[in-house]
C-alpha cells in the first residue's frame, strides 16, 4: 500500500494525467483494507465469545463435577451406617 501512495506522489509530481486512475485505484485498496479489517474485527469478537463460553463451560462442568464427587462421598458413610 506504501509503495502505491510513494508512486501517486512522484506522479503528482511529475504531472502524470493517469494520477486520478492511480488515486481510484488506491481508494479502492483502502476501501477495501478497512472492510477485511471491520470482518477480522467481528470474528475475532466472535472467537472470543465463543472462547469464553467454553472457559466458563467448562469450569461448570467442573463444578458440577465436583459437586457430585463430593455428594458420593458423603452418601457413603450414610450407606454404612
Amino acid at each position: 500500500m506504501s509503495g502505491e501512495v510513494s508512486n501517486v506522489h512522484a506522479r503528482l509530481d511529475s504531472g502524470d494525467s493517469g494520477v486520478q486512475d492511480a488515486i481510484t485505484f488506491v481508494q479502492a485498496q483502502m476501501a477495501t483494507l478497512f472492510q477485511e479489517q471491520e470482518q477480522l474485527s467481528i470474528s475475532l469478537a466472535n472467537t472470543r465469545e465463543e472462547l469464553y463460553s467454553l472457559l466458563t463451560m467448562n469450569e461448570d462442568m467442573a463444578s458440577s463435577d465436583s459437586i457430585n464427587t463430593l455428594l458420593q462421598q458423603l452418601e457413603q458413610p450414610q450407606r454404612a451406617s
